[in-house]
């Protein structure tokens, strides 16, 4: 990523159409990094972005994966799961835990698993050992009868947009190849284990192919997992691209990361460098109705019906504190089909959870349109 100049003016918005998925500022700390030792303005910070995402999708192009197919496997998807598949390391009989582990999902993964997702792995990590057990003894699907371990030797494999069908079948393919795997945890939305789960990305599967990051000397899959004798191909991309702009953010519970990660994000719809948290939230009166008619569901669910435009705004407000951004565009305005550029807008989805009437915890992305001058958001859908 270059740093063009260091200028300190406003951010300059452009009419360039552009989708960028996710940005990573929230556990890759490059951007602000860069931004913070060059004296990077908004602007400049929004050009040197812009200028890496085209650089990776030219790349990726290059190795036969289109951009825009990412998009299920970065931004949460309504009625997929993310799930935290959980092994006792000390059942592998190997000091290269991992690689042996990766020996079992792997192969579950390519026949049974989302054809587009994130993988990420690691240990559970800080977390007092009576938190994980009693979190298990709730939500642990799979041995009830688990080992009671120290936090560190519980071993996780992440994974995100999958059907309810597909985590089925990982799950007993799982269970009937490998005796050091206890069963998976549903962490679609927060939960504690969360605090623990710092794990590294080791995978983005397309289909037939698995995206790592790659070494300054081109070599990808540093880890060494058996991917190609699964039938992966293997892309690589270079670490300064991979982690802020494929990596996966999960929610660890830190609302500083949450204001960093979307300090650096909204400098790209024209911010400058304030966070997601600090905005007000408007609904048009004209929304409302649209909001009621179309997402009328969703809003029932989680228990917004009937509010006032005001009652609503300030209910998703303030949800945003923790909230990640996603899906970060520009829409190009038309009126009855035709060009008009006063209705241009710069958009972005943000997650919010919300109690549900059954009890439990239910995600929604709602879709905002931001308007930098004013730091405000206005409410446009609510899936």
């Amino acid at each position: 990523m270059s740093t063009a100049g260091q200028d300190n003016v406003a951010p300059l918005v452009d009419d360039e159409s552009f989708v960028i998925h996710s940005i990573n500022s929230y556990t890759h700390i490059a951007l602000s990094d860069l931004a913070d030792h060059f004296k990077l303005g908004p602007g400049e910070l929004d050009r040197v972005i812009r200028d890496a995402h085209d650089e990776l999708t030219a790349r990726l192009q290059a190795q036969g994966v289109d951009y825009a197919d990412l998009k299920q496997a970065l931004v949460p998807q309504p009625g997929r799961h993310e799930v935290a598949f959980v092994f006792d390391s000390t059942r592998t009989g190997s000091n290269s835990y991992g690689h042996t582990i990766a020996e079992q999902w792997i192969p579950t993964l390519r026949r049974l698993g989302p054809e587009k997702t994130v993988v990420k792995v690691g240990d559970v990590l800080r977390l007092p050992s009576d938190v994980v057990w009693t979190l298990f003894e709730k939500r642990l699907v799979g041995d009830h009868d688990f080992p009671r371990l120290s936090t560190e030797l519980y071993f996780v494999v992440y994974m995100t947009n999958i059907s309810p069908g597909q985590l089925q079948a990982m799950h007993a393919d799982l269970g009937g190849s490998s005796g050091a795997y206890l069963g998976y945890v549903d962490c679609s939305t927060w939960n504690v284990l969360k605090l623990g789960l710092f794990l590294p990305q080791v995978a983005l599967r397309i289909r037939d192919s698995i995206i790592t990051d790659q070494d300054d000397t081109g070599t990808p899959n540093q880890v060494g997992y058996p991917f190609e004798e699964n039938g992966f191909a293997i892309v690589g991309v270079a670490e300064e691209l991979y982690g802020p702009l494929l990596g996966y953010r999960l929610d660890n519970g830190v609302p500083k990361w949450a204001d960093d990660d979307s300090s650096i994000a909204l400098t790209v719809l024209g911010g400058d460098r304030q966070p997601m948290s600090t905005t007000s939230v408007t609904i048009d009166e004209r929304r409302i109705a649209y909001l009621t008619d179309g997402h009328g569901g969703s809003l029932v669910g989680a228990g917004l019906a009937g509010l006032d435009r005001e009652e609503l705004a300030e209910s998703i407000r303030a949800k945003l504190e923790r909230g990640l951004i996603y899906n970060l565009r520009f829409v190009e305005g038309k009126r009855a089909g035709v060009r008009d550029s006063t209705l241009d807008a710069m958009m972005f989805s943000v997650q919010v959870e919300f109690p549900h009437a059954s009890g439990s915890i239910r995600r929604y992305l709602v879709g905002m349109k931001y308007l930098a001058a004013s730091h405000t958001c206005e409410v446009v859908t609510f899936f």
